[in-house]
């Protein structure tokens, strides 16, 4: 990294910021426990959400398990889970007075104990969860049987509007906590409650189109063209934090970003980002896949098994 840009602080902040870490925590970051072993130094620090990510999925067979054990309480053992997990980010932000927005004077600790931590991250998965769950109930036995047309129309309008309700108040009322005084309560709702709401709110869209009344969304998210984009979402998210750091670091004045600067510098920095996410799947990811299917595809031969539904939605 350092023979890749030049400047006053280049040569302090490349140590400091991306080789020190991964040097010292190279492992935590394979073994996906760096937001807890070293959440204040992590290597490549976009990539604790991956280390969350994989902790919960981890865990999700004991959740699987419950809901094998007992059929009839799965709704319940959600909803209390869901709950639980909502309220230990509200306390921890309450009994630690954080902002609901990180402020300069304490991002180190918020991070350590708010931002990273995997059991102040789990009410979103845990909804997804929840969704995955109903919208399979929903293919066994058919929603909305007893109602009339007219009646399951009006139900889908009003998942429509509270989803979009729900998004407005979740993006607007980060205003008041960011540029309001601070409220204790406030605050620690609003971090303890808003994601379960995002994703509540995400859940209600993703049922619609799996009921058939997406309208433009579930067009938009089906669209040929989303296939080739997804393919490049996880190598934009691994390398877009690099794209940033070249060109912060290597800066030898200070930035002033006003309202027309924001634009030519965020489609400047998404292409570079892009077109570096094209050439690493090209390089890295897709030979893998490849691999894997062929991988797969001779051992299927050999066992004379057809292929499963997540198999067939990979190849396509």
């Amino acid at each position: 990294m350092k023979h890749l840009g030049s400047g006053p602080q280049w040569p302090d902040l490349i140590q400091s910021k991306l080789e020190q870490p991964c040097r010292n925590y190279w492992w935590s970051a394979l073994l996906y426990v760096q937001n807890y072993v070293n959440p204040n130094e992590p290597c490549m620090g976009q990539t604790w959400y991956l280390s969350v990510d994989t902790q919960l999925f981890i865990i999700s067979p004991l959740f699987l398990l419950l809901f094998y054990k007992w059929p009839k309480l799965r709704p319940y053992i959600l909803t209390v889970v869901i709950i639980c997990a909502s309220l230990v980010p509200f306390f921890i932000m309450f009994y630690g007075e954080y902002r609901g927005i990180a402020d300069s004077s304490r991002s180190q600790e918020y991070i350590r104990n708010v931002y990273y931590p995997t059991h102040t991250r789990a009410s979103p998965w845990l909804v997804g969860l929840g969704v995955g769950y109903v919208i399979y109930e929903s293919k066994n036995v058919k929603f909305g049987r007893s109602l009339k047309k007219f009646q399951l129309n009006c139900l889908y309008l009003v998942l429509w509007l509270i989803s979009l309700t729900v998004m407005c108040a979740v993006v607007f009322g980060a205003y008041d906590i960011l540029m309001g005084e601070y409220n204790r309560y406030s605050h620690s709702i609003y971090v303890g409650f808003a994601p379960l709401s995002w994703a509540v709110a995400v859940g209600c869209m993703i049922f619609l189109c799996v009921q058939g009344c997406g309208g433009p969304v579930n067009w938009i998210l089906s669209n040929p063209v989303m296939q080739v984009v997804s393919k490049l979402t996880y190598s934009m998210y691994l390398l877009h934090k690099l794209t940033l750091a070249l060109r912060m670091y290597s800066a030898r004045t200070n930035f002033v970003l006003g309202a027309l600067e924001v634009l030519p510098e965020f489609w400047g920095d998404f292409t570079i980002t892009l077109v570096l996410a094209v050439i690493w799947v090209l390089a890295f990811e897709s030979p893998v896949l490849v691999l894997e299917k062929m991988l797969f595809h001779r051992q299927q031969e050999r066992n004379g098994k057809p292929k499963s539904d997540i198999e067939k939605a990979s190849n396509s």
